[in-house]
């Protein structure tokens, strides 16, 4: 009798766990399908690349500040993406050039894998994202990322009331205190890394 109790509990125990990761997971991947991203690759991981890469991200940031959060969903922040394609390659490729560098500069929207990564005090899960990638000369370097919507790019935005207008509250929560779930975001971690074979 006790053995048959203690396999049910255990059983009981196993489920309560697969059906509390499950829900997570799905709520993760509600995130990923509401949120486009920004990601910047260096030339290279030479000091001056890097420098050359925080540049671009602030001229990026700077000449498109506002422009997004008149986005009222992801499809709306791509399609205006999508739309400037040639003023975002403009602008990047001016401020490569404006600091004394030939470096040719690529731009396109991808569908592309992001480990877990806080910006600030909001943290976004593993997946794949739709982003905006832009790429400086060889893009050997390290890169940088953050999100174009929800606008939370810093120091763009404090984005504090976007995030509650395109997530659940309970998204918005896993957002917001990523410290709490961190079991969790490795979890999701590892098998995203399983289903993408990375």
């Amino acid at each position: 009798m006790l053995r048959k109790i203690t396999v049910s509990l255990a059983f009981g125990l196993i489920f309560a766990i697969l059906f509390s990761f499950t829900t997570f997971a799905n709520q993760c991947d509600n995130i990923r399908e509401k949120v486009f991203r920004l990601h910047i690759i260096a030339n290279s991981d030479e000091s001056c690349d890097q420098q050359l890469k925080l540049k671009v991200r602030d001229r990026i940031l700077k000449e498109t500040d506002g422009k997004f959060e008149r986005a009222s969903n992801k499809e709306d922040a791509i399609k205006w993406a999508a739309k400037n394609m040639d003023f975002l390659k403009a602008i990047a490729q001016d401020e490569v050039n404006k600091n004394g560098c030939d470096d040719k500069v690529n731009i396109e929207i991808v569908n592309m894998y992001f480990p877990t990564k806080t910006y600030d005090e909001y943290t976004l899960p593993a997946g794949k994202y739709d982003a905006l990638r832009i790429t400086i000369g060889k893009a050997e370097g390290q890169n940088w990322w953050c999100v174009m919507f929800p606008q939370l790019c810093i120091p763009a935005v404090d984005g504090q009331e976007d995030i509650h207008d395109v997530f659940s509250d309970n998204e918005a929560d896993i957002v917001e205190h990523g410290e709490e779930y961190e079991p969790a975001f490795l979890l999701v971690e590892w098998f995203q890394k399983l289903i993408n074979g990375i």
